[in-house]
């Protein structure tokens, strides 16, 4: 019999139970009931789970043997075939919960009791034991329940179930699970090759056992952690995109480091990363070895990575042991397009025959080392054709702690100290055939000259290197900046004869020998400005993007310019609309080459709606109210405007400046009119051609007054439209012709509001398809002082009142 059956034989003869019947079935049966049990008893009597997936499965396989569903009751009766045990898995939504047959025989039938809370922690602990090789001959039901820590194990499974989680994936339940079970057995199995373990990996997060590093990661989903225990795993393995954590049983623990082995057997890279994995893509605790290296396109025929092979990605590697591996191009690790982290590694003997003994890094930015001890680097005994310890061309960059290395000056001015590398890692007896410079870090070189035009100073790196000469390495980045002389600015760096950049302050990184220039120019004065200068608000202007007079609280400002200077200079308008600037052009956004001092104005047009009460400028009407707020008095200019849905919020004053005549709110055949809220006044405009009723009141204390209202149709109240919420409303000096309603109200139409007022109004040519062709009344709202005539409708031609009466 096979070790875990038998092991399950021994545990559950002790604490399942089986009982045979007079007449016995011709298959086995498994009855049990899916059950949460009243673990910390804030729940009566527990609850049973109905509609639950219940399986039986061969523990190791996970081989579905049997499948049924729990009645309403959690009853669920299996078939099993003799045999196992048998694991039993209870799922229904997110929840998982676990138990285990006896071995099974025929023509019986066997009682699980409750499959539930108890069951799972019981059950996770045992497979725990089995797959960590403890001695596990005395174990028992009851030995698990007296450990310290078991209580907190139920009440952590009690809360995850209540809460609707699964407890089988649960990181701290899973925690609990090992602590159980190493508390149970604390002295594990002598440590074996790892072929000898029946299955020494476990993906913790799927809860699933293998025997091989690539068989795990093949069947791994992101985010993922695999545990791997002690032993070698002679493989070459990739992790083929998946943002997993592949780790041994306790990284921290360096004879664990060493005793977790991946050996390449000089067949490729050990270890692959290719497919674009993130820094959630972890390697911890193993050591590396005896690896060849993987040949990369588009270098044919050249190993690289005989260790580590990383391209186009950023895993993280922590605390692993990387030795005795060898390629061309990075011994130990290669890295080429990507930035990937090494924390806490011991790279050491191994050798490339061209570049970086222990890394070789082409256009990557990795981060090597901290400043923490702990996740120091320690780069020792490698050996290389060039940069025994570390190789980086000249498009890559270290970076420690967020900082880049500064790369070394193999010929530094006076005053400037050598970079140092052991504030991040530990370096030491790497060597390389190209002799002691370089042989722990290697960087090619190049010259840099540095000259000015004009008075001033280039500074690089906080040293001033004017007309000096510097030997610097292939992509070192210098952080340069001038001091321009007494009325002087910066106009631009010119790099080898080239226009470069026109901001003062440049990060540069030399490739190839160079040529820096820096260009200084008199300083000129612009004085920008906005017409007209009334405080209207009218725009604002920008200046290659920043803007340099804020239209809303100023109308001039004084800006600083190189003579020779090109800037862009663009207009934004707040409210009005652009015209011109008085260079002559009306194009927003223009170029402007500073040649002397000189003034530079944009021209608007004032904007035809004022906010009074705030002071600010619209285009529109319905922009205007909806940024009004109340008791603000809003004042527009004479003109048509073709707007529809304009709401007055409450309390607010909507007036012309020029009369209704003058300023037309034109609906344009469209709808919805304009919308009273409570409080409300509008005044002074000719509201006409909207497709409903052009006035509609729909709060209390409402004005209507001294408005022209005409051509508008709707089903009720083709002008004004007063709804049943619209008490105390005042209706006064308003001309209202020649609207339509379908209905009632061709002029006007009151509903159920009271205490309103409709008084010297002029209501004529109106017409409505049932009753009140000027005025239809169904509330207690008053009309008088009016003139009402040639309105027509079937009944009451010119007012109907609530009554039903014609007036």
């Amino acid at each position: 019999m096979h070790w875990t059956l038998l092991f399950l034989f021994l545990v559950l003869l002790n604490f399942l139970s089986s009982c045979s019947f007079t007449t016995s079935p011709q298959v086995p049966i498994l009855r049990g009931k899916v059950f949460v049990e009243d673990i910390k008893r804030e729940i009566t009597k527990g609850y049973p789970i109905s509609g639950a997936i219940v399986q039986a499965l061969e523990p190791e396989s996970e081989r579905v043997i049997a499948k049924t569903e729990s009645d309403r009751e959690g009853h669920y009766v299996l078939y099993v075939p003799p045999g196992g045990p048998y694991l039993i898995r209870a799922t229904k939504n997110n929840l998982e919960l676990l138990d285990f047959s006896p071995p099974i025989r025929e023509n019986t039938i066997y009682n699980l009791d409750l499959t539930g809370i108890s069951s799972t922690a019981i059950t996770l602990v045992l497979l725990e034991t089995a797959r960590e090789g403890y001695d596990f001959q005395s174990v028992n039901a009851e030995s698990i329940k007296k450990i310290a820590r078991f209580d907190e194990l139920l009440e952590r499974i009690w809360e995850i179930v209540v809460d609707g989680g699964n407890p089988v994936n649960d990181g701290r339940v899973l925690q609990l699970v090992r602590e159980l079970a190493k508390a149970l057995f604390p002295n594990p199995q002598t440590t074996v090759e790892a072929s000898s373990f029946l299955t020494p990996i476990r993906n913790v997060t799927q809860n699933k056992y293998y025997f091989k590093l690539q068989d795990a990661i093949d069947e791994a989903q992101s985010g993922d952690t695999i545990i791997a225990s002690t032993g070698i795993y002679r493989e070459n393995i990739n992790f083929k995109g998946k943002n997993i954590v592949l780790q041994s049983t306790n990284p921290d623990d360096p004879q664990v480091v060493a005793e977790t082995i991946i050996d390449g057997g000089n067949k490729g890279s050990v270890v692959t990363f290719q497919s674009g994995e993130s820094s959630e893509a972890v390697l911890w605790g193993f050591t590396i070895r005896n690896g060849s290296g993987n040949i990369p396109s588009p270098n044919p025929g050249l190993s690289c990575g005989g260790g580590i092979f990383i391209k186009g990605s950023s895993p993280v590697l922590k605390k692993n042991r990387i030795q005795k591996n060898s390629a061309a191009c990075g011994g130990g690790i290669y890295i080429e397009d990507g930035s990937p982290s090494f924390l806490g590694n011991i790279i050491e003997a191994n050798t490339s025959t061209i570049y970086g003994g222990g890394i070789c890094i082409v256009k990557a930015f990795p981060i090597i080392g901290s400043s923490d001890p702990n996740l120091k680097n320690i780069i020792q005994n490698n050996q290389s054709g060039l940069g025994g310890g570390i190789y980086a061309d000249k498009e890559s960059t270290i970076i420690s702690d967020g900082i880049p290395w500064d790369r070394t000056f193999y010929a530094p001015p006076a005053g400037w100290s050598n970079p140092s590398y052991t504030d991040f890692n530990i370096l030491s007896t790497n060597n390389h055939t190209g002799g002691s410079v370089g042989s722990q870090v290697y960087f090619e070189a190049c010259s840099v000259n540095f000259t000015v035009e004009g008075p001033g100073e280039i500074i690089a790196s906080g040293r001033v290197v004017t007309n000096q000469d510097l030997l610097l390495p292939v992509g070192a980045t210098l952080d340069l900046q001038t001091i321009p002389g007494t009325d002087h600015s910066f106009l631009k760096w010119v790099v080898n004869g080239i226009d470069h950049s026109a901001n003062p302050f440049l990060t540069f990184t030399v490739f190839n020998n160079t040529t820096i220039q820096a260009v200084l120019t008199p300083t000129r004065v612009i004085a920008f400005k906005i017409s007209p200068n009334d405080g209207t608000n009218v725009g604002s202007i920008f200046v290659d993007g920043v803007k340099v007079l804020d239209g809303e609280i100023e109308t001039q400002t004084i800006q600083y310019y190189p003579e020779g200077k090109i800037i862009n200079i663009e207009a934004q308008d707040l409210a009005g609309n652009f015209q011109n600037w008085n260079t002559g052009n009306n194009n927003s956004s223009i170029s402007y080459e500073v040649a002397s001092d000189a003034e530079v104005t944009a021209s608007f047009t004032t904007p035809p709606v004022k906010n009074v009460t705030q002071g600010v400028y619209h285009r529109e009407i319905s922009e205007a109210t909806s940024s009004a707020q109340a008791k603000d008095t809003l004042e527009v200019s004479p003109g048509i405007y073709y707007e529809n849905g304009i709401t007055v919020p409450e309390e607010v004053i909507l007036k012309s400046t020029g009369g209704q005549d003058a300023t037309i709110i034109d609906g344009n055949n469209t709808s919805p009119g304009i919308i009273l809220q409570s409080g409300a006044t509008i005044e002074g405009f000719t509201i006409q051609d909207f497709s409903s009723s052009a006035v509609y009141v729909a709060g209390e204390n409402c004005t209507i007054k001294n408005n022209r209202i005409l051509n508008n149709q709707a089903d009720n109240g083709g002008g004004i439209y007063v709804s049943s919420e619209a008490n105390n409303c005042t209706i006064t000096a308003n001309v209202i012709e020649n609207n339509q309603a379908t209905n009632y109200g061709g002029g006007i139409y009151a509903s159920t509001c009271s205490g309103g007022d409709i008084y010297q109004n002029t209501i004529q040519y109106n017409q409505a398809g049932s009753a009140g062709g000027g005025i239809y009344l169904s509330g207690n709202i008053s009309y008088r002082d009016n003139i009402i005539y040639k309105n027509t409708a079937p009944k009451c031609p010119n007012v109907s009142t609530a009554s039903g009466l014609c007036e």
